[in-house]
């Protein structure tokens, strides 16, 4: 019973550390994309 409880935390685990991983890369690209966006407007105003 105790190593079947363990597998299936380790399963459960598994995919929701990649779904924060997802969720941070989805963030980083977005903070990326707002800064080029504010850069290239800032270029266009020059």
């Amino acid at each position: 019973k105790i190593r079947k409880h363990l597998t299936q935390q380790a399963s459960s685990d598994i995919p929701a550390g990649l779904m924060r991983c997802e969720v941070i890369a989805l963030l980083l690209i977005a903070l990326m994309e707002l800064r080029r966006a504010g850069l290239l407007e800032g270029v266009s105003t020059l």
